[in-house]
């Protein structure tokens, strides 16, 4: 289950970085699959800390560019905005946070 985790997180952060980001493909494939490897060869002995951490990371950038996205569109529409993307806006904030305060809790539980 940690290994296939490792595969889907890796193959999102990498499509991520090279769809959005316009990294060039190589460097894309080499920052999602061995970022989890060197972590672990400094030392980092915990797997699952370390998926943890890459996967927060991939999800604060993939959270960061749903939000810019959503900012730029509420821009640039002609019509305001109904109720649900008001909502919808806060919800990606409460999202977040939850995220970051459980990743916060399980790093200092230990």
């Amino acid at each position: 289950a940690v290994f296939t985790s490792l595969l889907v997180l890796s193959s999102s952060f990498q499509a991520l970085l090279e769809l959005d980001l316009k990294l060039p493909k190589k460097f894309a494939w080499l920052l999602g699959s061995l970022l989890p490897l060197a972590f672990y060869f400094l030392g980092f002995k915990n797997f699952i800390l370390i998926i943890g951490a890459v996967g927060s990371v991939a999800v604060g950038i993939d959270s960061a560019l749903i939000i810019a996205s959503y900012l730029r569109l509420k821009k640039q529409g002609s019509r305001p905005p109904g109720w649900f993307s008001y909502l919808w806006s806060w919800g990606v904030y409460v999202v977040i946070a939850i995220g970051a305060g459980y990743y916060v809790y399980q790093y200092f539980k230990i």
